[in-house]
């Protein structure tokens, strides 16, 4: 089975799940260069609650596109999609397949593809929410061309946790992380990251492949069905006093 055809269950769930038109997610980019946004490259768009904030409350969208490294060309297809609601918490989830063509047969020297997808969640509900908490990720990773790979979530720049590098192979990474932005409250006055309005999340997936790739091996991230539920765990403890801002965090 190729890693297209993988691919295929997995892009049916994800339109399932969202039972919607979705208006596209964030920003995809790959070594440096930006392929898909939903505003102009390389800027970030948010989702947010649609009840009390302007924008969408779920956004999703494939992509299909080719990156050169060294001469050699490597295809990137998936899909991502990403959800917030006050009640019911925050949701990303990433799809992706990485394929060497063979444009230049066997290649002679090592190619790094470094991944990212960008995605901002953005809540102004109440002057005292917080998005310290818990975070957990499940990051199911398969690698069949000579090489490693990793992938990691990361929220403002703090990461839940590090899948690999592996080696060739088929892995399965959880994680939960208790991560802290700083920040402080004083008479219902609070300040610092924590209480900032937007949240940036990205997920970053980095191969290295081999000098001996050869024509469709590649690498892939492959939610499974159990993992494609928008519900899950989230932000568990927050400072009393302070309304939870409840996230669900369903890893690639």
């Amino acid at each position: 089975m190729s890693f297209k055809q993988l691919l295929t269950p997995c892009s049916l769930l994800l339109g399932f799940m969202l039972c919607a038109p979705l208006a596209k997610p964030g920003t995809v980019i790959v070594n440096g260069v930006c392929y898909v946004s939903v505003l102009t490259c390389p800027d970030v768009d948010s989702v947010s609650d649609p009840s009390y904030d302007p924008g969408p409350g779920s956004v999703g969208s494939s992509f299909n596109f080719d990156v050169t490294v060294n001469g050699d060309i490597y295809n990137v297809v998936g899909a991502y999609s990403a959800s917030y609601s006050g009640n019911t918490g925050s949701s990303m989830t990433v799809n992706d397949v990485i394929t060497y063509t063979g444009n230049n047969g066997a290649t002679a020297q090592a190619d790094t593809v470094t991944f990212d997808v960008y995605q901002d969640f953005f809540d102004d509900s109440c002057p005292t929410c917080s998005w310290a908490g818990t975070y957990t990720e499940n990051i199911p990773l398969i690698l069949t061309a000579p090489g490693t790979i990793y992938g990691q979530y990361l929220y403002d720049g703090l990461t839940v946790g590090a899948a690999g590098p592996y080696g060739p192979g088929t892995y399965n990474y959880s994680n939960s992380a208790d991560l802290d932005f700083g920040g402080s409250c004083v008479s219902n006055t609070c300040t610092g990251s924590d209480y900032n309005a937007t949240l940036s999340a990205d997920y970053n997936q980095v191969i290295t492949f081999s000098a001996g790739t050869t024509a469709g091996e590649g690498a892939t991230t492959t939610p499974e069905p159990a993992m494609a539920i928008p519900c899950g765990l989230g932000l568990l403890l927050v400072m009393y006093g302070v309304r939870r801002r409840t996230h669900s965090r369903i890893a690639a």
